[in-house]
């Protein structure tokens, strides 16, 4: 009961001020921290609570902590595993721990049927080569999916995926390709600036991908 009360005032009290100290003592972090061990079963916490951190508040290193200890208690889980390999390749730059997380769920059935693009993921993450915006991009759609409805999270991670759509639709249409998507993600037409070039109506910045580290298409 004492856990689920925190969780509540955890997320009514969450902010979206990233946490530059790599220290993993943000106080989302301890908050988490303390409702796992309050209730270790939390599953939500520690999914969540992950997601929370890497994405919003990017304490990876934090990030890191909740979901390896969620997956003491929930090794094969599905949703743990992607979300730390995720953190792990995408924000930390570790090949190796993120191949180990997403190596548990490659012969699970929902990959095949939802996420087509995960085995080639993992291929690349073998050989420790870069993420590409692509991979980036499915995995912030299943997250987005998944987030609570009108959290912070799925804020953050939709103002992610709007960056990502614009940056690849963007690209296809001022290349002149054909069977570009036309509208943003929150579905708004692109439009052409004085020069005759498309642009998104509303700003953006790239996608980081994992630390600075070269994309590859």
């Amino acid at each position: 009961m004492i856990s689920s009360i925190l969780w509540v005032q955890t997320m009514m009290e969450s902010d979206i001020e990233q946490y530059k100290r790599k220290d993993a003592n943000s106080w989302l972090h301890l908050r988490f921290q303390t409702i796992t061990n309050l209730d270790a079963n939390f599953l939500e916490a520690y999914l969540y609570g992950g997601q929370y951190l890497s994405i919003i508040k990017d304490d990876t290193i934090g990030a890191k902590e909740i979901y390896e200890k969620g997956l003491q208690k929930f090794p094969n889980n599905f949703d743990l595993n992607l979300n730390a390999g995720f953190n792990y390749f995408f924000e930390l730059g570790d090949c190796k721990n993120a191949y180990e997380k997403y190596k548990t769920i490659l012969n699970n059935p929902i990959v095949k049927k939802k996420y087509p693009l995960l085995p080639s993921l993992i291929a690349r993450i073998k050989g420790c080569s870069s993420g590409n915006i692509y991979s980036a991009k499915e995995l912030l759609e299943i997250a987005y999916n998944q987030a609570p409805a009108n959290s912070n999270l799925k804020k953050t991670i939709a103002n992610s995926l709007y960056s990502i759509n614009a940056e690849l639709d963007l690209r296809c249409l001022n290349s002149n390709a054909t069977n570009c998507t036309t509208r943003d993600f929150g579905g708004n037409p692109y439009i052409k600036n004085m020069a005759g070039e498309y642009v998104a109506q509303k700003s953006w910045r790239p996608y980081k991908i994992n630390l600075g580290r070269k994309e590859i298409d």
